[in-house]
C-alpha cells in the first residue's frame, strides 16, 4: 500500500528533474520521472532528493536501472543510460551553497514516521486534546447533575425498577 506524506511547498528546484519526461507510452501519453517513481512505489521527492546529494554518474546509474525495470509500454525507447543521463543533469546541483532546509535535514529510514512536527502541524492536535478534555468534563457535569435530583439512598437502577413494578396483588379467601 502506498503512503500518503503531505508535503510543504518546498522542493522547487526538483520541480524540473520530476517533471522531466522519460518517453512516450504506447497509449500516447508522456511519461514522466515522478510517474514512474510513484509506479515503483517510491516517493518521488524523497528519491529525487537522495539523488540529487548523490554523485552524478551514480544517480544516472541508479535512475537508468529504474527506467530499464519499466514494463515494455513505452514505444522505441532508446537506451535507459542516455535517458538517464539527460535526466539527472536536471537535478539541482550537489554542492549548492544555499540548499534547502529539507535537504541539509537527515532522511528517516524508509517506513520510518517522522515525530519532530512543526508548531504549526501541533496546533490542530492542541485544540483536539482541549475539546475532547472539555466534552468529558461537560459529560461528568451532567451525569453528577442529574445524579442530584434522586432521592437520597436511592440509586438510578433501584428507583427504576421500583417505578416499574406493579403493586402486589394478594389474593384472599373468603371467610365462611
Amino acid at each position: 500500500m502506498t503512503r500518503l506524506v503531505a508535503r510543504p511547498v518546498f522542493g522547487a528546484e526538483l520541480q524540473p528533474f520530476l517533471y522531466g519526461l522519460i518517453g512516450d507510452e504506447k497509449s500516447g501519453t508522456m511519461l514522466s520521472v515522478l510517474s514512474a517513481l510513484a509506479r515503483q512505489d517510491l516517493d518521488p521527492w524523497e528519491q529525487a532528493g537522495n539523488w540529487s546529494r548523490m554523485p552524478k554518474p551514480a544517480a544516472a546509474r541508479e535512475l537508468a536501472d529504474l527506467i530499464a525495470a519499466l514494463p515494455e509500454g513505452l514505444s522505441a525507447r532508446p537506451a535507459p543510460a542516455a535517458i538517464a543521463d539527460r535526466l539527472v543533469a536536471l537535478l539541482p546541483p550537489q554542492t549548492s551553497p544555499q540548499q534547502s532546509a529539507w535537504q541539509s535535514r537527515p532522511m528517516p529510514a524508509q517506513g520510518a514516521v517522522a515525530t519532530d512536527r512543526p508548531a504549526h502541524e501541533k496546533i490542530p492536535l492542541v485544540v483536539f486534546y482541549v475539546l475532547f478534555l472539555l466534552l468529558g468534563q461537560l459529560i461528568i457535569v451532567g451525569w453528577q447533575a442529574g445524579r442530584a435530583h434522586e432521592p437520597p439512598g436511592a440509586t438510578s437502577s433501584s428507583a427504576g425498577i421500583a417505578a416499574a413494578a406493579p403493586a402486589a396483588v394478594v389474593a384472599t379467601a373468603p371467610e365462611r
